[in-house]
């Protein structure tokens, strides 16, 4: 018999009594279910019985998270190929040095090159979600590096690390003697990156009382500096990046929906290192050498049962966390062999 599968999302069972939503479930539980939640959802629902076995596909999701979910029942994995085209494109982009800093052969890590790529020739506002230390500033880097607005500034800037009284005047700039401490004018990291791209990490973080000017600034691509009469205008391309649950945030309106849809044009996400473990011993090859250079000191390698304690480990750190492992080793270890207790996982 065919595979079946029902997709839908959690709003429509929450317009049903609770009761009635568990009934519908257990009628079709010979089919492959997919409800399209926020993660908090799936963690509030996971207890049910009737909720067992079921998978969640956290917001924001992208075209590929989709059909990672249904693929496998839709075709039979056997019977799968893979796309001529992306077979090309794998090959070309992994000896593309652009993309030197992103290790791995994984699918997981070919996938999200992909994404990088054809992304980086539209003009679009990206979003890259994924947990901390996932490495979605480097991805970023290389967006930016394969875009059109590759010749200009690349300008970073962490919300989260910015006092919230003055994000207004870090973002958009302020004129001499818009308030005390404005002693000369200033640009804001908007107009820092005129001609090039404006990365801001940690997008959620962003003040209330910011967003509707960070939307107009997307929309009509216009801004105004505090304390200035005068408009400006940004042909910068924007880039964002969250860890954090947006369209939770949104749904509990702590963030705005008009600039949750702007900002998430294309969404990519930065798989967790548990999603591409397989590319463990290639990451800790790439950081072994690249402390050894950093510390000039001969190159070190790594010993089997050192590679499967890094192997066996679940990273909740992810590839930030391996890296700082691999550091420790490199500079606590007495030998040219990092051994397994020279491997220090905290």
């Amino acid at each position: 018999m065919a595979s079946s599968i029902l997709l839908t999302d959690i709003n429509t069972l929450l317009r049903l009594p609770f009761g009635l939503a568990v009934h519908f479930l257990e009628l079709i539980h010979n089919h492959q279910i997919v409800i399209c939640a926020p993660a908090t959802y799936e963690k509030n629902y996971c207890l049910n019985p009737a909720f067992q076995g079921i998978n969640f596909l956290h917001y924001p999701f992208t075209l590929q998270n989709l059909m990672d979910h249904i693929q496998p029942v839709l075709v039979p994995a056997r019977n799968l190929t893979p796309n001529p085209y992306d077979i090309k494109l794998d090959s070309e982009l992994s000896t593309n040095p652009v993309f030197s800093s992103l290790i791995g052969n994984s699918p997981a890590i070919k996938d999200l090159r992909r994404q990088i790529y054809k992304a980086a020739k539209t003009t679009e506002n990206v979003l890259f979600v994924g947990e901390s230390g996932s490495g979605k500033t480097i991805a970023a880097r290389i967006l930016h590096q394969l875009s059109v607005q590759k010749d200009g500034p690349l300008f970073w800037a962490n919300i989260a690390s910015i006092n919230p009284d003055g994000i207004e005047s870090a973002l958009f700039g302020h004129t001499r003697g818009a308030f005390t401490d404005a002693l000369t004018d200033r640009k804001g990291y908007i107009g820092s990156a005129q001609n090039g791209t404006l990365f801001l990490d940690e997008i959620g973080e962003l003040p209330s009382s910011c967003q509707a000017k960070l939307l107009r600034a997307l929309e009509e691509r216009r801004y105004r500096p505090v304390g200035s009469d005068k408009e400006k205008t940004t042909n910068a391309r924007f880039i964002f990046a969250t860890n954090s649950d947006l369209y939770s945030m949104m749904q509990r309106h702590l963030f705005r929906e008009d600039l949750y849809y702007r900002i998430s044009q294309i969404v990519i996400e930065v798989p967790s290192l548990s999603k591409h473990m397989d590319d463990i011993e290639l990451l800790a090859k790439y950081f072994i050498s690249k402390q050894c250079q950093k510390g000039r000191t001969q190159e070190k390698e790594l010993s089997m049962p050192a590679l499967e304690k890094l192997k066996n480990f679940s990273w909740p750190g992810n590839i930030r966390h391996l890296e700082n492992v691999i550091r420790r080793a490199c500079i606590m270890s007495s030998n040219q062999q990092i051994q397994a207790e020279d491997i220090d996982l905290r």
